[in-house]
């Protein structure tokens, strides 16, 4: 049931891109959102202040965001890590690398992070939106990259 609710997030969020004048995105990358990844993320407890999702961007278009249990997400801004506290009826988006690619930089990916809490675990949920695999993103098709750095990031946790 989630899924099928923040699919239909993501497929309004693509709408208001597609429809907006002042956005100049391909409309066609929009259209076939069907490589999409939903992920429920497990973070055991920590010394408080330690970082346990070191900062990183994602790769995708966008990522949804529902709910946390815990508190722990920060953002980088200009004047350092923000955390970013919402509602449980609340939902995060935050941009990807392939949006910023193909939006020529006017929507920039979101670096982020999770840092840790003392005494409980944290539990969250992501919704990464893809395009089309065959979709090309600077030279590159959109299945490639996520390949890619899914491989990246499966390497680094078993190390």
């Amino acid at each position: 049931k989630m899924y099928s609710y923040l699919k239909k997030i993501s497929m309004q969020i693509s709408h208001d891109f597609e429809t907006n004048d002042s956005l100049e995105i391909k409309n066609t990358v929009l259209k076939n959102l069907n490589k999409n990844i939903y992920r429920i993320l497990f973070y055991p407890p920590s010394n408080v202040g330690s970082t346990i999702s070191n900062p990183h961007k994602d790769i995708n278009l966008f990522t949804l965001l529902p709910f946390a249990s815990l508190e722990g997400l920060e953002i980088k801004l200009k004047e350092g890590w923000c955390e970013v506290n919402f509602q449980c009826n609340e939902c995060l988006v935050i941009f990807g690398e392939m949006l910023e690619s193909i939006s020529n930089g006017k929507y920039m990916s979101t670096l982020h992070r999770v840092v840790a809490c003392k005494k409980r675990n944290r539990l969250s949920s992501a919704f990464f939106v893809n395009p089309d695999s065959e979709f090309n993103i600077s030279g590159d098709n959109a299945g490639d990259l996520l390949s890619r750095r899914l491989k990246r990031i499966t390497v680094s946790s078993i190390l």
